[in-house]
C-alpha cells in the first residue's frame, strides 16, 4: 500500500478511503477473537463509531479536529482490542485513558502526559499489551511523541528540541569478515548537538538511543570525510558512521528487534517514557493524538493560538499537515496491525 506523504493531501485521502473499505470489511467477518459473541459486537459497533468520528474530522475545522481524530482512533483501538488474543475477557475493554496531562505550559511541544500505574485496564495498557510495546514509566512530552514518529520526519515540530528518529542502515563494503560493516545513522540534526565535534555526536547517540549504547561499540564515529551538509530551515543534517566488526546476520537481527521497521528502512528510535525497546508505531500515534486532544480540549485559547497563521504562522501550518497526514495514516496502520493481535 502506498504511504502517506505529507504534501499531497488528496493522496492522503484516497488512501483513508482504501483503509476504511478494508476495515468496513473485516465487520462481516471479524478477525481473532471478535469472530463470536461477545467480542464480535463490540468490535462492529465500535469500528461503527470510529468511522463516523473520523468521517466528521474530515469536514470539522482544526480547531476540533484533533479531538474527534483521536477518539475516532480510540474507538478502532477498542475494536482492534476485543480481536485480540493477548487480552482475556477481563481486559479486552479499556476502561479509561491511561494517560494524564501533567503541564499545559505556552509551548505546544513542552505539554507533558504522564502514565498512570494505577489503570491496568486503560487503553495504553491494552495497546502495549496486545502490541508487545513496553510500557511507559516516565512522563513524555509531546514534543518527544511527535520527533519519535518516523511517519513525521520530514514535517517537524517548530521550538522542539527533542531527540527524533534517525534513519539507521548497514553498509557491508566487503564480503571478507576482517573488513567491518558500517551502520549508516542518517539525518541528524546539528541543533540536537551540544558542539561540533565527536565526542558530542558520541554522547548524544549513546546517550539517547538504546541500541546505540546497548550494541555498537564505544569508538567515536567518523564523519566519512565531512559529506556537504544538508540545510533544512534551521537544522544541519549529516551522516554519521560507525564501523562494527559483527557478523552481518547477527546484527541485522539486533537491528530488527530494537528499531523500527518503517517505509522500507529502519529507524532508531529515541529513549520514551524511560523504556529502553522502540514502541509500537500505534502506541506513538495514539499517544501524540491523545495530547493534541487534551490541548484542543482544556486549553482551547492556546490551541487557537497554536492554528492562527498570524501568530504562529510556521506551527499552524505544521499543525494542519499532521492532522491532515494522521487521517490516513491512522486507519492504515490498523489495517496493517490488525492481522498480527
Amino acid at each position: 500500500m502506498p504511504r502517506i506523504t505529507a504534501t499531497d493531501p488528496v493522496f492522503a485521502t484516497s488512501i483513508a478511503r482504501t483503509a476504511w473499505r478494508r476495515l468496513r470489511e473485516m465487520r462481516s467477518s471479524p478477525p481473532g477473537k471478535a469472530a463470536k459473541s461477545p467480542r464480535r459486537v463490540v468490535f462492529c459497533a465500535a469500528m461503527e463509531q470510529a468511522e463516523q468520528l473520523f468521517s466528521g474530522a474530515a469536514s470539522a475545522d482544526y480547531v476540533i479536529k484533533p479531538i474527534l481524530i483521536f477518539y475516532g482512533f480510540s474507538q478502532a483501538c477498542r475494536a482492534m482490542a476485543a480481536s485480540s488474543s493477548a487480552l482475556d475477557h477481563e481486559t479486552f475493554r479499556p476502561r479509561s485513558h491511561g494517560l494524564e496531562v501533567t503541564a499545559q505550559p505556552a509551548v505546544l511541544a513542552d505539554l507533558k502526559v504522564a502514565p498512570r500505574h494505577e489503570a491496568s485496564t486503560s487503553m495504553l495498557a491494552t495497546l502495549q499489551t496486545m502490541l508487545g510495546s513496553t510500557p511507559w514509566s516516565e512522563p513524555l512530552t509531546l514534543g518527544q511523541l511527535w520527533s519519535a514518529n518516523p511517519d513525521l520526519a520530514e514535517v517537524p515540530l517548530p521550538d522542539c528540541a527533542a531527540p527524533e528518529a534517525l534513519r539507521i542502515g548497514i553498509n557491508q563494503i566487503s564480503s571478507d569478515p576482517a573488513i567491518p560493516l558500517q551502520v549508516r545513522i542518517s539525518q541528524l540534526s546539528r541543533r540536537l548537538l551540544t558542539g561540533t565535534d565527536e565526542s558530542d555526536v558520541q554522547q548524544l547517540l549513546s546517550t539517547t538511543y538504546p541500541i546505540v549504547a546497548d550494541t555498537l561499540p564505544p569508538n567515536p564515529p567518523q564523519f566519512g570525510g565531512k559529506p556537504p551538509p544538508t540545510i533544512d530551515g534551521d537544522d544541519v543534517k549529516v551522516n554519521v558512521l560507525r564501523s562494527l566488526p559483527l557478523d552481518g546476520r547477527d546484527l541485522t537481527q539486533v537491528i530488527e528487534q530494537r528499531t523500527m521497521w518503517r517505509d522500507s528502512q529502519s529507524w532508531l528510535i529515541p529513549r520514551l517514557g524511560g523504556t529502553v525497546g522502540p514502541p509500537h508505531l500505534l502506541v506513538v500515534w495514539w499517544a501524540l493524538l491523545f495530547a493534541l486532544s487534551m490541548r484542543a480540549r482544556y486549553d482551547p485559547e492556546r490551541w487557537t493560538r497554536d492554528l492562527d497563521p498570524d501568530q504562529s504562522a510556521s506551527s499552524a501550518v505544521v499543525l494542519e499537515t499532521m492532522l491532515d497526514m494522521s487521517m490516513g495514516i491512522c486507519p492504515e496502520l490498523l489495517v496493517e496491525t490488525m492481522p498480527s493481535v
